[in-house]
């Protein structure tokens, strides 16, 4: 049985066991009341029975006859709308799955409503049965819900397992959703410290427990804690000096999470709930906890982070690796495992090499200072070189092999991509090593595919494309492999989708058109069901928009425009759904705009100009207002300059003369910004070059001069870059050489002019006349066409 589905085997049935909102405010259990009868429903609903009852209001399951679907019918019970109407306002500005969605309030018989999604499912409070990791897996989506509530200016204030509703997904996960937003205050309102006392003691943090002050997210951080204080133990924390023997019989890293959530004054908590959700995907990957590393590595984050002696820092960093090292090199490896402290000190050495390449990487690249662990990197492979991996526990494997990824991660994102190989050529053997010591397991089978990935990645960015393909196939194949054995593990069938679209972007790269649309098929047959089983999962959707992007092009490029618009048009229809849905999410937004220039792409292909310039045109606008919220985004103002560029060659298919040449001069001005700033950027650098081809094309005949000029500085910038079987840069290159030879017949000088043509016919290689991309055969035919005419 699979993770997945045994989890969802632990769910009881019942919904909703425990009252959803008794708060402070609103409950008095010595003074029962007069419960009302369930409202009719009206026109619209039709109300099936009751769920839940809290201090002022009920919860029934009901049927929406207009939408024809489930829904949850929260009920005042008495005649004071306005609290309600806050609670729907407040929930209904966060949008995430695993918030629990507002979808409208009204009034029943006179009595206030708001209508919600039905969850099928139990209270966070009833899955005390499951086992540890799936706790801490709801309890990291929990996590999230509320960090966007957070992001959204709300402060739940109650947070607590009877306000979680957990739901069995058609694929077997689970999915929990935070509920009962009655209390629910503005950000801004409690920093005024306008924030009345309200909640449920136990899960109440201590400065809303004074009501002395304002109170902020780490209020909601505190009750998190206290929930999963109590998931995870069976008990309340009741005070630090009880919380202690609760946590004992815990790992220690979860227990550091549990305790850094329930600190007593909120500093010493975690500054957000996402931090949480880290800190748990940590444990949960087998990496090191942040809240867990102790002593010298919380020292050295403040060191590195704040101080200017950053050398010597890491010189103390690797002290420790450099101590167990030399242990391991003069005692040998079975004097250390007889040896307790030598024990302890290698397992604090493998716990900081752990941290340093892990959470202080994550630091560290926002500050672009990943040299600094450069250091570490070598001693740490320096280290694992002393022993020889068939003397490794599988957990030593495990955890060798991930910080070897590690090491090659971070030179990876230094741009040194050689220095990337050695440790992932490693950690890709340790892999190896774990599925042959456990053939039938998934885990180990699944690591491996993850590192034929990485190594895989880095060939291709050195253009290796034999090395690349050869390790992308194993990644498919291994997880077609997991799919195939686990076909309700929805995490498998998704990688599944990435290996093929991974494997298609390759082939594409490589030119193999026809190779890629079949990889870029099989791709978005497996993501389509994944959607299908549940429409609600905007991740998914979001890789199917992608998937039907990525088939369009190749399809584009076949010279197949018909079939590649509608896919095109799939992804567009997709991510204005999702633009729709959280239209604050900038990337869903920007994600649209490019979109909408494929769709621009293959309409100009197929000779519908105006629209195109439509598609184009609204591209531009909306990555113009999503640049102009962030200026410094840089992938945005590349996207920004794709768009511009769009614009202009449907302006000029339109006959736009002027219109053409001001969008191609600013398409140019963009992309030589961008260029300025990161000159190593291949495909800046490839677009400056493009440029220059379209800004001189337009100015051949109005300004011969600067057209040459721009045709030389083209060529200065493709001609490099011109490898075989790379049919796109050759190609660009090609047309640079045209674009010459253009100027030099109009100026009279036919050697010139064939000199240049024949560069063209050398940039594209002889494989260009048979390649499968309609545009570097057109260039290919153009050459042919024009040297023959100078002969």
């Amino acid at each position: 049985m699979s993770e997945s589905r045994r989890e969802a085997s632990e769910i009881p049935s019942s919904f909703l066991a425990e009252p959803a909102d008794l708060t402070l405010e609103t409950l008095d259990e010595r003074n029962p009341r007069s419960i009302p009868a369930p409202p009719s429903g009206g026109v619209r609903y039709a109300v099936e029975g009751l769920l839940g009852r809290g201090g002022m209001a009920s919860v029934y399951r009901a049927f929406d006859r207009q939408l024809e679907r489930p829904v949850a019918l929260k009920v005042l019970d008495g005649a004071f709308a306005e609290p309600y109407l806050q609670e729907a306002r407040a929930q209904a500005r966060v949008r995430h799955d695993n918030v629990l969605e507002v979808y409208e309030a009204g009034e029943l018989e006179g009595r206030p409503y708001i209508a919600m999604r039905f969850v099928a499912g139990p209270s966070l409070l009833e899955l005390k049965r499951l086992p540890l990791e799936p706790k801490l897996r709801l309890l990291a989506q929990v996590a999230e819900g509320l960090h966007a509530a957070h992001r959204a200016g709300l402060l739940h204030r109650d947070v607590k397992p009877s306000n979680i509703l957990v739901e069995r997904l058609p694929d077997g996960d689970l999915r929990p959703y935070v509920a009962d937003f009655g209390i629910a205050l503005a950000l801004e309102a409690s920093d005024s410290g306008a924030a009345p006392l309200a909640g449920t003691p136990g899960y109440m943090a201590p400065e809303q427990l004074r009501g002395d002050g304002p109170v902020d997210r780490r209020a909601d951080v505190y009750g998190l804690g206290a929930t999963a204080c109590e998931l995870l133990t069976g008990r309340l924390p009741g005070g630090q000096r009880a919380l202690e023997p609760l946590l004992a019989p815990l790992p220690r890293e979860v227990a550091a999470i549990v305790r850094k959530c329930l600190a007593a004054e909120p500093p010493a908590r975690y500054p957000s709930a996402r931090s949480v959700a880290e800190d748990l995907h940590r444990y949960l990957n087998g990496e090191v906890v942040e809240a867990h590393a102790a002593g010298l590595a919380h020292r050295l984050t403040k060191l590195v982070l704040r101080h200017r002696v950053l050398a010597a820092v890491i010189g103390l960093a690797t002290l420790g690796i450099l101590t167990a090292l030399v242990v391991a090199a003069l005692s040998g490896w079975s004097a250390i495992r007889a040896n307790e402290r030598a024990v302890a000190r290698r397992e604090q050495a493998e716990a900081l090499i752990e941290f340093m390449l892990g959470d202080l990487r994550t630091k560290l690249q926002a500050t672009s200072r990943l040299e600094l662990l450069d250091a570490v990197g070598d001693k740490a492979l320096d280290y694992f070189a002393a022993v020889p991996p068939a003397e490794l526990s599988v957990g030593e494997l495990s955890r060798w092999a991930r910080a070897l990824y590690q090491i090659g991660d971070v030179r990876i994102r230094q741009g040194n991509l050689a220095a990337a190989k050695e440790p992932l050529g490693q950690s890709l053997a340790l892999a190896a090593e774990l599925v042959e010591r456990s053939p039938d397991a998934s885990e180990p089978l699944f690591e491996l595919g993850q590192s034929h990935f990485w190594v895989g990645y880095v060939a291709w960015k050195q253009r290796d494309f034999s090395t690349a393909s050869r390790h992308f196939l194993a990644y498919r194949d291994i997880s077609r492999r997991l799919a195939a054995a686990e076909p309700d593990n929805a995490d498998y069938r998704l990688e599944l989708h990435y290996a093929t679209s991974n494997l298609g972007s390759l082939l594409e790269g490589e030119g193999q058109l026809t190779r890629a649309v079949e990889a870029f098929q099989e791709a978005l047959a497996v993501i389509e069901p994944l959607v299908a089983a549940d429409p609600t999962r905007a991740d998914r959707r979001f890789e199917l928009a992608a998937a039907h992007n990525a088939l369009g092009a190749p399809l584009l490029a076949l010279g197949r425009p018909a079939e590649a618009l509608e896919h095109f048009l799939a992804d567009v229809a997709i991510r204005e759904q999702l633009v729709a849905a959280a239209p604050q999410s900038l990337r869903d937004r920007e994600f649209l705009a490019v979109s909408q220039v494929y769709v621009a792409k293959a309409l100009l292909a197929l000779g519908r100009a105006a629209e195109a310039e439509a598609q184009a045109g609204q591209a531009v606008r909306s990555l113009e207002a999503l640049v102009a919220e962030d200026v410094e985004h840089a992938e945005r103002q590349f996207r920004l300059a794709a768009a511009v560029l769009e614009s202009g060659r449907a302006a000029l298919a339109r006959g736009l003369l002027d219109q053409a040449e001001t969008a191609f001069r600013r398409h140019l001005k963009l992309v030589e910004k961008l260029s300025a700033t990161n000159p190593a950027d291949e495909a800046w650098r490839r677009q400056l070059g493009v440029a220059h081809v379209f800004l001189g094309r337009m100015l051949i005949e109005k300004a011969p001069q600067e057209a040459r000029r721009a045709a030389e500085r083209a060529l200065k910038i493709l001609a490099p870059a011109t490898t075989p079987g790379s049919s796109r840069p050759n190609r660009w290159a090609a047309e640079a050489s045209l674009l010459l030879a253009e100027l030099e017949a109009a100026a009279g000088r036919p050697d010139g002019a064939r000199a240049a043509v024949e560069q063209a016919l050398t940039h594209l290689g002889p494989e260009a006349e048979k390649a499968e991309d309609a545009e570097t055969v057109a260039t290919w035919e153009r050459a042919a066409v024009q040297l023959a005419a100078l002969r």
